[in-house]
């Protein structure tokens, strides 16, 4: 299992590598499809979840780049206009963060992340020669990783219990959850 998690690494930093270096338009027409082949028919539903932010972000990168390019012009609609760069532009950008997203989420998706957490720090654990505490970040990464799964735990099991009332009395006791520690902290302290 271990070996795994390694070539797994290995494939996501070649991904990585490949598609900041991509220049191809017709690879990044490549990297469209195969996104929406992998969302759409990929037997794990999380592989879904985040679609509308992801989807916003993809669409903010492509407008964002489709706009006040010099190059051709291919549409011109009298205040702006889009021109043959800032369309290759916008297609390579927007396939880059594509494949990027797509490639985290199979990675995620592939391995728990105590393990993705652990075989990370045996690699970068060389670094300890630089005096950089990599022990301690990474004690503090999988400290976090159970606390924000402890805590979205508890949220949902107060908000089920909760039959009743308004979403205002929902989010509050959300907030109490999230906050309950520094509040007992501050009780015990005074």
């Amino acid at each position: 299992m271990k070996i795994k998690i390694y070539i797994g690494l290995f494939l996501y930093l070649l991904l990585i590598i490949f598609t900041i270096a991509n220049k191809n338009l017709y690879v990044a027409y490549v990297i469209f499809m195969l996104s929406g082949i992998i969302i759409f028919f990929y037997p794990n539903k999380n592989i879904r979840k985040g679609c509308l932010p992801i989807s916003l972000l993809i669409g903010t990168t492509f407008f964002g780049n489709l706009f006040f390019s010099p190059g051709k012009v291919v549409l011109d609609m009298k205040i702006i206009f889009i021109t043959d760069t800032s369309l290759n532009n916008a297609i390579l950008r927007a396939s880059k963060i594509t494949a990027l997203i797509i490639g985290t989420k199979l990675f995620i998706l592939s391995y728990p992340s105590e393990d993705i957490i652990l075989s990370i720090k045996r690699l970068l654990t060389p670094l300890k020669k630089l005096k950089l505490p990599i022990d301690e970040f990474f004690e503090i990464i999988l400290m976090t990783l159970n606390k924000v799964s402890e805590i979205k735990e508890n949220i949902i099991n107060i908000y089920n219990n909760i039959k009743e009332g308004n979403l205002l009395k929902k989010a509050t006791l959300v907030v109490y959850i999230l906050l309950s520690e520094e509040i007992e902290k501050r009780r015990y302290d005074n």
